[in-house]
């Protein structure tokens, strides 16, 4: 699994058990495959995507339609697989956790790591103010009343 990655360093300082950093979050990686993103300076999504679609012979395989950053996720496995050593990358929870954002149909499949993370909290929403009772509620028949 990929909740805790083999080679990349895992914060838990958060009792949440949430990442303190994006280093090897969602890698899966052998001590080899490690070594080689640790290498190329892409030990955390975001800085291997990066690096994909800017330094890699994959690079000129560009999305279409898709933000800024996204790259193909035909081009993601292709790299895993020939440059990466069979790393295998946890997309799926990625997403689930929205550190990972994916659109596009296939053979446009792209994924892009989310500009913020980890994501604000969402503001607790306000408690719903109870309205006051007016006379149309009050004017109901009593229960069992016919």
């Amino acid at each position: 699994g990929c909740s805790r990655p083999v080679g990349g360093a895992y914060g838990g300082g958060d009792p949440g058990g949430a990442p303190l950093s994006e280093e090897g979050l969602y890698i899966s990686a052998s001590e080899i495959q490690w070594a080689v993103l640790t290498e190329i300076g892409a030990t955390c999504l975001r800085s291997l995507f990066h690096l994909i679609a800017t330094a890699s012979d994959y690079r000129a395989q560009r999305p279409v339609s898709a933000p800024p950053h996204a790259i193909l996720k035909t081009v993601l496995f292709a790299w895993c697989r020939a440059e990466g050593r069979g790393v295998h990358l946890c997309i799926d929870e990625a997403v689930d956790a929205g550190y990972v954002l994916e659109g596009g149909v296939f053979p446009q499949q792209w994924v892009v790591v989310a500009d913020e993370w980890p994501p604000r909290e969402a503001p607790a929403a306000a408690a719903p103010a109870l309205a006051p009772p007016t006379d149309d509620l009050m004017n109901f028949p009593a229960l069992g009343a016919a």
